[in-house]
């Protein structure tokens, strides 16, 4: 059984998390669908989500809603991406 919709909302989930979590999407050979909404990731977790989802090609949905204190320019790679559009 493989995984493919994993929801991770408000579990006040930090940077540590967010770049284990990361890590490990540049492995994903399952996972469509990721919610992380309302949780701490801030401008360095998600910066490692977009470097992990360069090297991934599986996952069609992540949500970072409501993220605090986050650059919008951190999020570019992750609106050029056209899975994201």
């Amino acid at each position: 059984m493989t995984v493919t919709f994993f929801c991770f909302t408000a579990n006040i989930i930090n940077v540590a998390g967010a770049e284990a979590i990361a890590s490990g999407l540049e492995f994903n050979k399952g996972l469509l669908i990721l919610n992380l909404k309302g949780n701490a990731i801030e401008a360095k977790g998600a910066e490692a989500f977009a470097a992990a989802l360069k090297k991934n090609t599986v996952l069609s949905d992540l949500d970072l809603q409501s993220l605090n204190s986050i650059d919008p320019f951190v999020f570019f790679p992750l609106q050029t991406d056209q899975r994201f559009t």
